[in-house]
């Protein structure tokens, strides 16, 4: 009986360090739509989950962190993104190029991005 035990507990610490050792899932193509209208960048989340502690990219080089993008649209206030050193996006003098969305891994789920233009 003794034996039986052990042997069981050995395989289910196989079973446990082989479930840890798995392949990290493949990053999420995440599934938006991306507008604006010279004040405000409309995101609009059309996975079924929100994104959490997404970082959104204008042009490279202005960002705006958020603890999560909810499903359905969102409206971000184009002044709200920075740049490092502090400079805030200016509707007025600069035209949104490039814009990316990422989200970090979580338990759940691999992380996730977004590339594209803003229409």
């Amino acid at each position: 009986m003794f034996i039986k035990r052990k042997a069981f507990l050995i395989v289910l610490l196989m079973v446990a360090l082989l479930s840890g050792c798995a392949e990290a899932p493949e990053e999420i193509q995440l599934n938006a739509n991306v507008s604006w209208d010279g004040k405000y960048l409309y995101i609009e989340n059309n996975d079924d989950f929100a994104w959490d502690n997404a970082n959104i990219t204008l042009n490279e080089d202005f960002e705006y962190k958020t603890k999560f993008v909810a499903k359905g649209k969102t409206s971000l206030e184009l002044v709200e993104f920075t740049k490092s050193n502090g400079e805030r996006y200016n509707p007025d003098t600069t035209k949104i190029m490039k814009v990316m969305i990422y989200m970090p891994p979580t338990k759940e789920r691999a992380d996730g991005y977004w590339f594209g233009k803003a229409n």
